[in-house]
């Protein structure tokens, strides 16, 4: 079976908080668990291969979501292995919520469903 390395991601999350201070993932030592979800004005996706970034703006009172969704493709034919990345940035608040899901090729879905993709 011919094995694909993983491929790195094509994004990168990045945090604006309502004081203007930038907190990105790369800095963030427990993930998006160290974010103050309270204090989030812009949840971003900020381009690491050349491709546009995305950005939803976090009203108040709402708490931001991120997630990545990875799945592998195989090919019994082939026996390639092929490797996908789903990016979520949204938020959610009571019964309201906006999710903003970018695929790797960035194309997007806009939904206020979490189970759409």
């Amino acid at each position: 079976m011919k094995i694909q390395n993983r491929v790195e991601d094509v994004y990168q999350w990045c945090v604006v908080y309502r004081n203007d201070v930038l907190l990105h993932e790369e800095d963030a030592t427990q993930g998006f668990a160290s974010v103050k979800q309270e204090q989030v004005k812009l949840l971003s996706l900020l381009s690491l291969a050349g491709v546009p970034s995305h950005h939803v703006a976090i009203p108040s009172c709402a708490t931001p979501v991120f997630f990545r969704r990875r799945s592998i493709e195989l090919n019994p034919n082939t026996n390639e292995e092929a490797y996908k990345t789903v990016h979520c940035i949204g938020w959610k608040r009571g019964d309201e919520a906006t999710y903003l899901f970018v695929f790797d090729g960035s194309s997007t879905l806009l939904t206020d469903n979490l189970q759409a993709v």
